[in-house]
């Protein structure tokens, strides 16, 4: 939305097909949609590698030893709303999706890897997670998340003929999980400062930062 109405100039993080659908559907005709900048998406219900969940129907019968909860994220989010879709069609009326937030969704995840206990929270890739924690995704066999997803850059109308080095940095713009996941992985360190994670990466990446910028830039 502050893409859409003016407020901020461009976004790096827009799930399509399905995880932001909704969002996209109301304003799709006030943004310009610059494409993929990552391929290589995938959410769902995500447990321990040592789990004996494989698949999502797996939780009907060991809802007691998760506690008959799925650890959530934001109310709002794309994800949750999936989740929810999930749980009506597995009919998992028992089991209760618990909404909070990224922080304590992977704390919670975090806790129970330390005790070897069950739990099913709610993920994606790329996510650090992932790089800290051996896990795996349940099989999601009606297909309710979706296949691989992209990552779309959107810029507001308007940013090309106001700013065109910036619109042609964000055209340009396209990376791989392996280094989004890098970023986000080293912006959980103690004290670690999201602007000064991003310049360290542009430093020691300059190979891909050079192919983001304006031919004239170069």
């Amino acid at each position: 939305q502050a893409v859409a109405f003016g407020d901020a100039d461009g976004m790096v993080g827009a799930w399509l097909p399905t995880t932001h659908e909704d969002y996209m559907a109301k304003i799709a005709d006030k943004v310009d949609d610059l494409g993929v900048n990552l391929e290589g998406t995938k959410l769902g219900l995500v447990v321990p590698s040592y789990s004996k969940l494989e698949t999502i129907d797996d939780i009907k019968t060991h809802a007691e030893d998760i506690d008959e909860r799925i650890v959530g994220i934001e109310p709002g989010a794309g994800l949750t709303r999936l989740t929810e879709q999930v749980l009506e069609d597995y009919a998992l009326e028992d089991i209760d999706l618990t909404t909070g937030s990224g922080a304590t969704m992977t704390a919670a995840l975090s806790n129970a890897i330390k005790g070897e206990r069950e739990i099913v929270v709610t993920g994606w890739t790329p996510h650090w997670m992932f790089a800290r924690w051996d896990l795996k995704y349940l099989d999601d066999p009606k297909g309710v998340y979706g296949g691989a997803e992209e990552i779309h850059t959107l810029a507001r109308k308007g940013l090309e003929e106001d700013m065109p080095e910036v619109y042609a940095i964000l055209d340009n713009f396209a990376w791989t999980p392996a280094d989004m996941g890098e970023v986000m992985l080293n912006n959980q360190e103690d004290d670690a400062d999201p602007y000064e994670t991003a310049k360290a990466w542009v430093e020691s990446h300059q190979d891909i930062v050079k192919e983001w910028l304006p031919a004239a830039a170069e």
